[in-house]
C-alpha cells in the first residue's frame, strides 16, 4: 500500500563531500550498505528514498531535491525524500513522495510522517 515503514538509514559513508549549499555522498559506500541490508533481511528490505538535513532549516524541497527525487522515480515506484531540520528541538521533519498522476505527469506530495514503536521482536539490520 502507501505506507512506507522506515527501519533503518543509511549514511552519507566515509568519503561523502558535504558543503553549505550541497554534499554528495559516497555512492559506492552506499551502495554496498544497501545491498548488505537487503541480503540480511533474504530481501524484505528495499530502498524507498533519499534523505538529508537542512541544518539551519527549513524543511521544504529545493528545485535539486525535486529533480533528485524524479530521478529515483525512474528506478523505482513512488519514491519518498525526506529532509530533516535538527536545530529544532524537536528536529522538524517533512517528507514527500513522487506518485504517477497519468501516462506523462508526476507531481510531488507532501507527506506527514507517523511514528509508533516497533515491536520489541522485530529484526534490526541496521547496526
Amino acid at each position: 500500500g502507501p505506507d512506507r515503514i522506515v527501519t533503518g538509514i543509511i549514511g552519507a559513508g566515509p568519503r561523502a563531500m558535504h558543503g553549505r549549499q550541497a554534499f554528495i555522498p559516497d555512492h559506492r559506500w552506499q551502495m554496498e550498505a544497501l545491498h548488505d541490508a537487503f541480503a540480511q533481511s533474504s530481501g524484505d528490505l528495499n530502498y524507498i528514498g533519499d534523505w538529508h538535513t537542512n541544518p539551519v532549516g527549513p524543511t521544504i524541497m529545493s528545485s535539486e531535491d525535486e529533480r533528485t527525487l524524479r530521478r529515483i522515480g525512474r528506478r523505482i515506484t513512488a519514491p519518498a525524500m525526506i529532509i530533516v531540520d535538527p536545530s529544532r528541538a524537536p528536529a522538524e521533519i517533512a517528507s514527500w513522495t513522487l506518485e504517477s498522476s497519468g501516462w506523462f505527469a508526476r507531481s510531488v506530495q507532501p507527506l506527514e510522517p507517523r511514528y509508533f514503536q516497533p515491536l520489541p521482536n522485530w529484526p534490526t539490520y541496521f547496526r
